[in-house]
């Protein structure tokens, strides 16, 4: 029976192949090379992801051949590519990585897109709506990543510190108090918190290096986090 299948396979490969055009075939043959880049590419960043985003360049995840094929296809090559245009550049490249990869590969778009739907809206369901078109990762693996940034917070002896905040530079903080009240069906698994922003000057010439420095962490799966009792520090 295999040996039938196979056979079938073949004929149906070779009708196909012999219908084709050579417009057709060049075309099939990209596409295989662009496949074959996606599937040798390493993912850029280690689980849990966030923090490592702003240490990476977004040109340096694209394969070359497929932002050459997309920046071809959104703008002719005699024009000069706008912002706006190298902007739809990379999201459908990060998509077509996304798909390609069967989502093994999480680009910053189908990570961050996703948090942020959730700050601004708190709309579950319409995370799941973009995780089906291929524009964002699933609900669930949101909240593994939100579990797992805590529990490499709570595993580090050192302040909660973004990564990305350098030190010995003037800092203005800023407070408030964010209930995350999410549309849930059963109204609960609310988020309430306390957010902060802490702003800084743009540094010119070398920085100094950041008093944390973002690290992976084996994925476990959890959603939810057993909080640990800090000490106060004592005046």
């Amino acid at each position: 029976m295999d040996d039938l299948v196979e056979e079938i396979y073949e004929l149906r490969r070779q009708l196909l192949a012999g219908s084709c055009t050579e417009s057709d075939r060049e075309t099939m043959k990209t596409a295989r090379r662009i496949r074959s880049d996606i599937k040798d590419m390493k993912s850029p960043c280690s689980f849990p992801y966030v923090s490592q985003f702003s240490a990476i360049e977004n040109d340096t995840e694209i394969p070359q051949l497929l932002q050459l094929l997309l920046s071809n296809i959104i703008t002719s090559a005699t024009d000069r590519i706008t912002n706006q245009q190298l902007l739809r550049t990379k999201s459908i490249a990060a998509d077509v990585i996304y798909a390609a990869s069967s989502g093994r590969i999480k680009m910053q778009k189908h990570v961050l897109l996703p948090f942020g739907i959730k700050s601004l809206t708190g709309n579950v369901e319409l995370i799941h709506i973009l995780n089906r078109l291929g524009h964002g990762i699933a609900y669930s693996q949101l909240l593994d990543i939100e579990t797992a940034i805590a529990m490499q917070q709570q595993q580090q002896n050192t302040p909660v510190i973004p990564a990305n905040v350098l030190p010995n530079i003037f800092t203005t903080i800023a407070w408030d108090n964010i209930d995350n009240c999410e549309e849930t069906l059963t109204g609960a698994g609310t988020s309430h918190r306390v957010n902060g922003i802490a702003i800084q000057c743009t540094v010119q010439g070398p920085q100094p290096c950041s008093a944390m420095q973002p690290t992976g962490i084996s994925r476990t799966r959890c959603r939810s986090l057993q909080a640990v009792n800090l000490p106060l520090p004592s005046e």
